[in-house]
């Protein structure tokens, strides 16, 4: 097992992936982990999601990292509220279409964006926490009407569009318009 300290002066030092503070946020996928293993190999019943923050409400959170997971049952199948949760990212997206139903590639959803809303919690043992608000539900693709006033990157947007085509849906959902 290998440890470094170097640049560290305390274990206060070590803060992992920085977390931006509660807020409605423009973000990018950055990765989805859909196989449901740890990296040692032990299951996890979970599929786990990480968002970057390209613009928001709150100032000064550009790059940090949200995470959320997507929890399966014990036995590690997929439930109607994942999928509900599942549904909702991809349409937000815009890789799921309103009354389609398909299996979706984890690595569809790299690279799209959406706008969330991110929330602090308090856990019945008093353990304080913070993720997509709604229980993961707060998610809603970059043109949603609701989410006119949140912040967004423009250029981020320009890029998704152009990767897209300028005819493909670049906000996600069934509230693609061709102006963001």
């Amino acid at each position: 097992m290998r440890a470094s300290a170097k640049g560290h002066t305390s274990e206060d030092d070590f803060k992992g992936k920085p977390v931006p503070v509660p807020g409605t946020y423009h973000v990018i996928i950055t990765s989805v982990n859909d196989s449901r293993t740890k990296k040692d190999g032990s299951p996890l019943d979970a599929t786990i999601v990480e968002m970057e923050v390209l613009a928001g409400t709150v100032p000064g959170q550009e790059k940090k990292t949200i995470t959320a997971f997507y929890n399966l049952d014990d036995n590690g199948e997929e439930t109607a509220e994942y999928c509900e949760k599942i549904s909702r990212l991809c349409m937000a997206a815009g890789i799921l279409k309103a009354g389609e139903e398909r299996d979706v590639d984890p690595e569809e959803l790299k690279d799209q964006q959406v706008v969330v809303r991110y929330e602090e919690y308090t856990t019945k043992a008093g353990k304080k926490g913070a993720s997509i608000g709604n229980f993961g539900l707060d998610v809603w693709g970059i043109n949603h009407p609701e989410m006119a006033s949140v912040p967004k990157n423009q250029d981020a947007i320009r890029l998704l569009r152009e990767n897209r085509g300028k005819s493909g849906n670049v906000s996600g959902g069934s509230t693609a318009t061709e102006d963001i």
